[in-house]
């Protein structure tokens, strides 16, 4: 398992951070409880048109469209949101959370699931603590860390983030961009051209 000297975010350029928002706002939206390399590579395809990584994705074809309904295909109909259901039931998750949170503090939710357990393991999300993240989209991260270090570059971006995603070989975002029929050694050689150019 990677381990990282600094918090997520620390070391996201503009693009990256763009990026991981959006990989997030991508999760929640298809009503996921992980984050995974497939919305990293969703989120990454929402950036500027201008952005080289998302340039070299739409030179192949790669759209965010087109591996939103690769996605769908592979893991069909979304699921609705814990927050989604819980409403249907009248629960406002938003105030219940800001309720525990005025009453225990700001970080109780995050502490309450770091001490629950289930089988032996740590209880990794919940209803009101968010989702989880996938250990390939935690992977990608710290290869894309790893290159922005390699280069002394104290940030990394959305190029050092899709590179990341492609050397994770048995994540789900390589498996789209396979389906969509991008040749991966081709588009290696292009953000290694981008890279030297």
């Amino acid at each position: 398992m990677p381990r990282f000297d600094t918090k997520y975010g620390d070391w996201f350029a503009p693009d990256l951070d763009v990026a991981w928002r959006a990989a997030n706002a991508e999760s929640l939206e298809l009503g996921h409880s992980w984050l995974g390399t497939e919305h990293l590579l969703l989120g990454l395809l929402r950036g500027a048109s201008d952005d080289p990584a998302v340039q070299t994705l739409s030179a192949l074809g790669v759209t965010r469209d087109r591996v939103a309904a690769a996605l769908a295909g592979e893991l069909g109909r979304p699921r609705p949101t814990e927050e989604a259901l819980l409403a249907t039931l009248g629960i406002d998750l938003t105030r219940v959370r800001a309720h525990v949170e005025a009453n225990f503090g700001r970080d109780a939710v995050t502490e309450l699931y770091a001490r629950r357990r289930r089988g032996g393991r740590r209880l990794a999300r919940g209803p009101l603590c968010g989702f989880a993240m996938a250990p390939r989209a935690k992977l990608a991260l710290d290869r894309a860390h790893r290159a922005a270090k390699a280069e002394h570059r104290p940030r990394a971006n959305t190029t050092d983030l899709l590179s990341g995603l492609l050397q994770v070989e048995d994540g789900l975002a390589v498996r789209l961009l396979q389906t969509l029929g991008v040749d991966l050694d081709a588009l290696r050689a292009q953000l290694r051209l981008r890279a030297a150019g």
